[in-house]
């Protein structure tokens, strides 16, 4: 994940739920200076000597151990020695697979990215919700290309297409365009599995809440005079 991270304030109104607690950790908007633009790492995740990182060295075996899985070990055949590598601990896998090829998985995941503080990055892999290019990867031998994969014009039209890309496309628009998104950013109570994210501003908002476990979401948001809630990515 890649942010911009301009200041925005942040009012933190609870720490209670897991889901919580790991979204204080991140805190994007604050833990670094004006304007970096930074990609978090595996390594840059855990823990430093004896200060506490983002994640325990138990979660990161089991988040990798996890990526592997999910992959069917395609990402463990580009990671560490199996492949040429610069960064042995880098963990190697597009996006979309990492989270097992799945739409609304995927989704999820861009919506938390989305609506957290920063200005939030896609790689054109992740854009076209492109899965693991072993094809490539067994070509170069170079663990990094099963993330690089390469599109002709035509293809990029017919990827365009795949709803998960078109519900992706409308959520970057979404978040380029809603008002509320210029006003403060509130991290809000809820179950241990539940986000709730909400932006405010003078005649815009935006508050959403994301089950992390049954993978729904609901946004309620206002321009204006105008209100809806969306609970479908075809809404959104």
């Amino acid at each position: 994940m890649l942010h911009d991270t301009r200041h925005v304030p942040i009012h933190r109104r609870d720490q209670h739920g897991e889901a919580n607690r790991q979204a204080l950790r991140l805190r994007p908007a604050t833990a670094r200076p004006p304007r970096p633009v930074f990609g978090i790492g595996i390594i840059d995740a855990g823990p430093d000597g004896d200060r506490a990182g983002l994640l325990s060295s138990t979660e990161i075996d089991e988040l990798v151990e996890g990526i592997h899985g999910a992959t069917n070990g395609e990402s463990s055949l580009a990671t560490g020695t199996a492949a040429s590598n610069l960064d042995l601990y880098q963990v190697n896998a597009t996006f979309f697979s990492a989270l097992g090829c799945d739409d609304n998985r995927y989704l999820i995941a861009r919506l938390i990215q989305f609506l957290s503080p920063g200005i939030p990055q896609v790689y054109y892999a992740g854009l076209l919700a492109a899965s693991n290019d072993m094809g490539l990867l067994e070509e170069t031998g170079v663990g990094r290309d099963i993330n690089r994969p390469h599109f002709t014009a035509s293809q990029i039209a017919t990827e365009m297409q795949r709803p998960v890309v078109r519900h992706l496309v409308n959520m970057a628009r979404f978040r380029n365009t809603h008002p509320a998104f210029d006003g403060t950013f509130h991290l809000g109570m809820g179950p241990e599995a539940e986000l709730r994210l909400e932006w405010i501003a003078q005649s815009a908002s935006i508050k959403a809440r994301i089950d992390l476990a049954t993978r729904t979401f609901s946004i309620d948001e206002t321009h204006g005079s105008t209100h809806r809630t969306i609970t479908d990515w075809s809404n959104l």
